[in-house]
């Protein structure tokens, strides 16, 4: 009977010790394809209907297979009407604000080279843009 006791105690630690993946998130089905280490903004705050440079840096910006889709809020197209590069000019809107006032525009880049065994990566951005 003791025996019996001391396996069920033992059984109980054990099981209590064992972590069957409650509490944890899923893990993606693929992995992703690269990492976005940052995208620059030059100049980090832009005029209105005046010229952002918006660069995505990525993890393996050598690799010639990386497209880069380009979004904003507002859909407007890029200076030279290419959204599909690692980095793009964009003109800001010319903005119903009060002068010297900034107002945010929110942008996006997705990062994809077409594979089907791993996903694309994409990250929203920020624009500061001021009415002077």
């Amino acid at each position: 009977m003791r025996r019996i006791i001391w396996f069920y105690i033992i059984f109980l630690a054990l099981l209590g010790a064992c972590n069957f993946g409650v509490g944890q998130e899923p893990e993606d089905e693929y992995p992703p394809q690269t990492r976005i280490i940052r995208i620059d903004l030059t100049p980090d705050t832009v005029a209105t209907r005046d010229t952002v440079l918006i660069h995505c840096v990525i993890e393996d910006s050598m690799d010639s297979r990386f497209k880069y889709y380009w979004g904003f809020q507002n859909d407007t197209i890029a200076v030279n009407g290419l959204t599909t590069g690692p980095y793009i000019r964009w003109i800001t809107p010319d903005l119903s604000i009060p002068k010297d006032s900034i107002f945010e525009i929110m942008g996006n880049v997705v990062v994809d080279n077409g594979r089907t065994d791993s996903l694309a990566v994409g990250e929203e951005f920020i624009i500061p843009v001021i009415k002077k």
